[in-house]
């Protein structure tokens, strides 16, 4: 498309950009004659929506319910599967502390590491315990707090107990979501249990 021109009311004769008169018949003009506008890029049109386009809005949308349904079913499943995970390390945890105990019960005339403290126990039976990555067997996992020791039974010799299997060597000291504790008793088996009153 060209360029728009300007041309004098009374001769008709194109007029010069900027200009107040006509050069033909030399009428003047209040204001200049504008100049003529650039030529520019037009906008391109519109596009209009797709039938496919349509369709798969309607289908996103129509998914997000069942999206929110399957999140609704999975994240209890994940959750389970979180605690039994931790059960599972934990137990491990307990399994390994508690033969190291005997070990070092064993190396130590029948008498139970100390157990008053964690640092103390951890100590005593570090060197009977393979290096583990950086795990910290210690700590009962997801909780973060040390294991609880039963200091009641401290530096005493096996001898004292008539019967190691009902005595509790170490336990966690955060219950699980169903109320469980893991459980490590004197003579090394692990349960998981629910304490008594």
């Amino acid at each position: 498309m060209p360029p728009a021109t300007f041309n004098c009311t009374r001769c008709q004769a194109p007029l010069t950009p900027g200009s107040t008169q006509c050069t033909n018949c030399g009428l003047t003009f209040d204001t200049p004659v504008p100049y003529a506008a650039a030529p520019g890029y037009a906008a391109p049109p519109a596009k209009k929506t797709s039938p496919i386009a349509i369709i798969a809005i309607i289908g996103a949308v129509g998914c997000l319910p069942m999206i929110a349904i399957m999140a609704a079913i999975l994240f209890p499943v994940f959750a389970r599967a979180r605690e039994k995970a931790r059960e599972d390390v934990s137990m491990n945890n307990l399994r390994s502390l508690g033969l190291a105990s005997l070990q070092f019960t064993q190396d130590h005339d029948e008498k139970l590491p100390p157990l008053d403290t964690m640092e103390h126990f951890k100590a005593a039976v570090s060197q009977y315990i393979p290096a583990q990555n950086g795990q910290d067997l210690y700590t009962e996992p997801g909780a973060n707090v040390p294991y609880a020791l039963n200091a009641k039974i401290s530096k005493k010799s096996l001898e004292t107990f008539s019967d190691p299997t009902k005595v509790v060597l170490i336990r966690e000291a955060v219950p699980h979501s169903d109320g469980k504790i893991a459980t490590v008793y004197v003579d090394g088996h692990v349960t998981l249990e629910t304490p008594g009153p």
